[in-house]
């Protein structure tokens, strides 16, 4: 289950202390141990702001502490999900140990050499991974070098040695204060020994699941006769791994060869590394399954026991799902084919059908038992241990680990996390003081930037508006905000406004408007996506009226820019849910978004790409889509697009005449034109209808077919043929939609939305955003 821990080396390097940290108190360490001064914890009122830069990892934005006083880059939780979700390989540590500051040991297991961008500045710099990291990710001295920085903490500025008249401004970052060094349990020598001493005792690991006896799960059909569909079409190379996962399960004993009369087709969903996972489209099988009423946990009565917690532990089950029996008269239903090599079916519980959650839930509650309350809990994937001593968790963590080997399961012990001081946990930060609000549930409104124009005043007067009944004197308060909307009014943005800024701020993330949850009552999630971000609020109809739980928004990582409008308003779907996962899994809830055409996530044909893996994701969550006019959809519109940067008036895309667009196209000579491969396909497409099936030559005219299906039936303005445009007039379409006055002069997005909304030709995103720069 575990691996035995051989002793392994302590890493001494000596370190200067920073600047920074020359100001705080003195830290009893010794000369030889490598030192993460930024993160100890002191009094409130002792510690100058923590500085951070804002890096990019393959364009995903990341906040990093600078600690010149480390002698090494680390990354923590956030920043190692990362590095898995892009893929890079990570090479395994000979067992270096690190000494923090205040005396604890922290294990390094993995590094990894990564791109970091900061500034438009490039580098590969190599990081250690840390999961108990407390902050995403620690600049050592290794990445100041890397970059030849020169920091100026007596300024809060940094700068480029190379380009030392160049100055940026080092971000700060309060919230952090309250964490502990690397969000380590304070166990001293004798409680660390033990701790490594009990790892000692346990059992090598598994490459295969383990499997239960403790419960099964049925699928109950009623009487919906067997349900057979066809396979969806895939690539040599996809079929290559189908066949590959498929020799890999029957090894392992989680499926087996079938005579089923039911088959569900396969969806392999391409990871950033460019694997594939195996996932079967269970859509038609759920809709026709009883749901399973098993009940979760009452979640106020967890949070009351974490009250006392002082020492914490989580344990993971790794594969959990696969070390659940799938029923005998229930394993034909999750039937599937294989292209040459057969129908099989699973014998272990697959991911993806609606009453597994429930299932494994029983699994946890019946390993578990009232017995071992209140020390011990199980909810969704972890079960949880807390106790107020260390030696009664030790004893706790013994009898659950027991518990664990003889109901014949298995432990991810890379997931597993023991005798911390601190967690977050269903929007709290549980630690011995006892239970404080997470300030990740309010950080997107504490940090919404002050209105630059009377477009952003607009945006974070409606949000605020939403949430006036709970805002004493709203008017009085907004007034000098309000007052830069009269007309002829110059914009002067001073004190007064800061002030009333500031005030609506706090009042929008205190009581009586941010509410505690009650698990009673269903909870309504909503979501938005902008060009440059996502934003989400979840709330629930507390007496009568609209309550927030929480905000949550984030920027788009540059890839995701380049979606479409829907795949944006899709993930930010997605990632909502996925971001209020405790919240929601288990109990029905509703999505509501502007977007009126992402009621089709429920109903994708033969899906592909990252619309498979996000309709995918979301088959075990219980859940309606309902569309809000977007001239009500306030509070996560304003949320995101608090991202933007740029002071101009947006013109919407739907306000801007096409005429002057089908006019340039009119005087294109379609059967003239010099473009070679414009003919060729126009020849290859009259001659062989078959096989350019998303083709069509009308009226001398070639047409395309958009290639993602999904999209063109679900958008009205995207559901035609688009007329394929030779190469010698593109640039004259391009010139029309962006160039002319009547155009907008709008930005790549959006230009790109208005010539593919008609018109199509290879590569055409790459030449609008090279003509727009």
């Amino acid at each position: 289950m575990f691996g035995k821990r051989q002793p392994e080396p302590v890493e001494r390097v000596p370190t200067t202390p920073s600047p920074e940290n020359e100001t705080r108190k003195p830290i009893p360490t010794t000369v030889e141990d490598t030192l993460i001064h930024s993160y100890v914890t002191l009094e409130y009122e002792t510690l100058p702001p923590l500085r951070f830069f804002k890096i990019k990892i393959r364009g995903y934005p990341l906040a990093a502490l600078v600690d010149s006083g480390s002698n090494r880059t680390l990354l923590g939780r956030e920043g190692i999900k990362i590095i898995r979700k892009i893929g890079f390989p990570t090479d395994k540590n000979r067992g270096v140990r690190i000494r923090t500051a205040n005396g604890q040991l922290a294990d390094i297991k993995e590094e990894v050499r990564i791109p970091i961008e900061l500034e438009n500045a490039y580098q590969d710099v190599t990081v250690a991974l840390l999961p108990n990291l407390a902050v995403p990710c620690i600049l050592g001295i290794d990445f100041l070098v890397k970059f030849g920085i020169a920091l100026d903490f007596a300024s809060g500025e940094w700068y480029f040695a190379q380009h030392p008249h160049v100055r940026y401004r080092l971000a700060t970052d309060t919230t952090s204060r309250e964490t502990s060094c690397c969000g380590l349990s304070e166990l001293n020598s004798e409680q660390e020994r033990a701790l490594e001493n009990f790892f000692q005792t346990l059992p090598e690991p598994s490459p295969n699941p383990g499997v239960t006896e403790l419960t099964d799960h049925k699928i109950d059909v009623g009487s919906s006769p067997p349900i057979k569909q066809r396979c969806y079409l895939v690539s040599p190379k996809v079929q290559e791994a189908i066949r590959a996962e498929t020799d890999k399960m029957l090894a392992a004993g989680i499926i087996e060869p079938s005579f089923s009369e039911w088959s569900n087709p396969i969806v392999m969903v391409k990871k950033p590394n460019g694997k594939y996972r195996f996932c079967l489209d269970f859509r038609k099988v759920n809709s026709v399954s009883k749901k399973d009423a098993y009940p979760l946990p009452n979640m106020n009565g967890i949070l009351d026991k974490l009250r006392s917690a002082r020492y914490i532990s989580t344990i993971d089950l790794s594969q959990a799902y696969f070390q659940v029996p799938l029923a005998k008269e229930s394993r034909e239903i999750t039937a599937f084919s294989v292209p040459g090599m057969g129908l099989f079916h699973f014998t272990r519980m697959p991911y993806g059908l609606t009453g597994a959650p429930a299932t494994f839930q029983r699994l946890l509650d019946r390993l578990i038992g009232p017995e071992m309350e209140p020390h011990v809990f199980a909810y969704l994937d972890d079960i949880v241990i807390v106790t107020p001593t260390f030696e009664e968790h030790m004893s706790w963590l013994k009898k659950v680990l027991d518990r664990i080997v003889t109901a014949g399961l298995t432990v991810n012990p890379d997931k597993c996390e023991f005798c911390r001081s601190q967690v977050r946990y269903l929007g709290f930060i549980v630690q011995q003081e006892g239970l404080t609000v997470d300030p990740e549930k309010t950080r997107p409104i504490l940090e919404y930037p002050a209105p630059r124009n009377l477009k952003q005043l607009r945006r974070f007067l409606g949000m605020s508006s939403w949430y006036r009944r709970f805002i004493p004197q709203f008017a009085t308060l907004s007034e000098p905000l309000t007052r830069l909307l009269k007309k002829g009014k110059r914009w002067e943005w001073g004190d007064d406004q800061d002030r009333a800024f500031d005030q609506i701020r706090d009042h929008l993330v205190t009581a009586p408007t941010l509410a505690c949850p009650d698990f009673e009552l269903p909870f309504v999630l909503q979501t938005d996506a902008s060009s440059v971000g996502l934003g989400a609020v979840l709330t629930q109809t507390i007496d009568e009226e609209e309550r927030v739980i929480a905000f949550a928004s984030r920027a788009l990582a540059d890839p995701e820019k380049r979606y479409s409008v829907t795949e944006q308003e899709c993930l930010a779907v997605v990632w909502a849910i996925q971001k209020f996962r405790p919240y929601l899994e288990g109990y029905r809830f509703t999505v509501v978004t502007d977007h009126s055409s992402l009621r089709w996530l429920h109903n994708l044909k033969n899906p592909t790409g990252r619309l498979a893996r996000w309709a995918l994701e979301l088959l075990e969550y219980d859940y309606e889509i309902v569309h809000r006019k977007g001239a009500l959809h306030h509070v996560p519109d304003a949320l995101s697009r608090m991202f933007e940067n740029d002071d101009t008036e947006e013109t919407p895309i739907a306000a801007i005449n096409t005429a002057h667009i089908i006019a340039a196209v009119d005087t294109v000579d379609f059967e003239n034109t010099t473009d070679e491969w414009y003919r060729k396909r126009s020849m290859e497409v009259v001659s062989n209808p078959n096989k350019f099936t998303q083709w069509k030559v009308m009226d001398g005219r070639l047409y395309f077919l958009r290639p993602k299906k999904v999209i063109s039936e679900i958008v009205e303005d995207l559901d035609r043929w688009k007329v394929v445009i030779p190469r010698e007039y593109r640039q004259e379409v391009l010139r029309e939609s962006h160039d002319m006055p009547q155009a907008g002069h709008l930005g790549t997005e959006k230009t790109y939305q208005r010539v593919a909304v008609s018109y199509f030709w290879p590569n055409l995103f790459r030449d609008v955003t090279e003509y727009v720069r």
